[in-house]
């Protein structure tokens, strides 16, 4: 996309805007998509959290029980490995699924139902170090590089005073049992983890609207793009049909008296 609008004055046509969808060339933003895959996982975790705790305990709780019970053999040894792994993907397969269910949907609600080839092509232009560099000191480039900063800073402001709201609370536990002090770590870092991506999914909503008011420029015409699309759609189909036949006869009469 051009990074100069200056000379687009008029709104984009429905026209534009299908050809542009045609080539790929929609609003999406990266970030909104991760965060959107973060914020649902982290909450699936908060939800099915002491679940999936209470399979891993049993699991190691049976594991551990039958040791004494039966000689360590490679046999044993893999069985137990394998009693172990079952037990986790019952419980991981779901938070899989769950955020790749959260990926596919942040990507279809910003693009809709895409599919398009030509947007998979290599497009030699992007090996011209010119253009590159052009990109690079681009608008969006530098706001990009602002956003990361941002992003930065927000989330260790949200760390920072995450952990002083907390750390009065884990005092008293250390003189407690362990299992005590696990679980509290353990939610702690849960719900750490999903304020932080609650945090990223606000900042993505911004990128979102900043990447929309982006295409929404990249889509808007000239004075002249506007005149010779009007013009072009004016032109009666059968006319326009007409129209493109005529270099193809007179190829044909060329050839035919050769």
């Amino acid at each position: 996309m051009s990074d100069d609008f200056g000379d687009r004055t008029q709104k984009p046509t429905e026209r534009r805007r299908r050809e542009a969808r045609a080539r790929g060339e929609v609003a999406r933003s990266a970030d909104l998509v991760a965060a959107s895959v973060l914020l649902v996982t982290m909450a699936a975790l908060w939800w099915l959290g002491p679940q999936l705790a209470d399979v891993l305990a049993r699991a190691m709780r049976d594991g551990l029980s039958s040791a004494p019970r039966s000689p360590v053999t490679a046999e044993t040894v893999a069985q137990t490995i394998t009693l172990l792994t079952t037990r986790l993907a019952v419980g991981v397969v779901p938070l899989l699924l769950i955020a790749t269910a959260a990926a596919a949907l942040g990507s279809l609600v910003q693009t809709g139902f895409l599919w398009t080839p030509a947007a998979l092509m290599p497009k030699l232009e992007r090996l011209d170090l010119a253009k590159g560099f052009g990109r690079w000191v681009s608008l969006n480039s530098w706001v990009s590089l602002g956003a990361g900063l941002v992003k930065l800073t927000v989330l260790m402001a949200v760390l920072i005073a995450f952990v002083r709201a907390r750390l009065p609370s884990a005092g008293p536990l250390t003189q407690g049992e362990p299992a005590e002090l696990l679980g509290f770590a353990a939610r702690t870092l849960v719900e750490l983890g999903l304020l932080l991506a609650l945090s990223l999914f606000v900042l993505a909503l911004l990128d979102y609207g900043w990447q929309f008011w982006r295409h929404e420029q990249s889509l808007m015409l000239t004075v002249e793009e506007l005149r010779r699309e009007q013009r072009e759609d004016s032109i009666d189909p059968r006319m326009k049909r007409a129209r493109d036949e005529i270099p193809t006869e007179a190829v044909s009469r060329v050839t035919g008296s050769s």
